[in-house]
């Protein structure tokens, strides 16, 4: 996503958004309530996450679209 590679180099960008957008308990996120998680905001953080990362992006430790659960 041209999002995830925009925000890559913001740690603090796709940190806050990674923390702040999570599962609410009932499949939904927390904040864009009533989109159902992982929400697209998430998904954008977690791939910018994984570009962010040595190697960019070749994590094996992490499901597809690097989210964090």
């Amino acid at each position: 996503m041209e999002a995830s590679r925009y925000i890559a180099a913001m740690s603090e960008v796709w940190g806050t958004l990674l923390a702040e957008h999570v599962d609410d308990g009932s499949g939904h996120c927390r904040v864009c309530r009533p989109s159902r998680w992982p929400c697209t905001l998430h998904a954008i953080a977690g791939e910018a996450r994984l570009m962010a990362l040595p190697g960019g992006g070749s994590d094996p430790g992490e499901p597809s679209g690097g989210a964090v659960r």
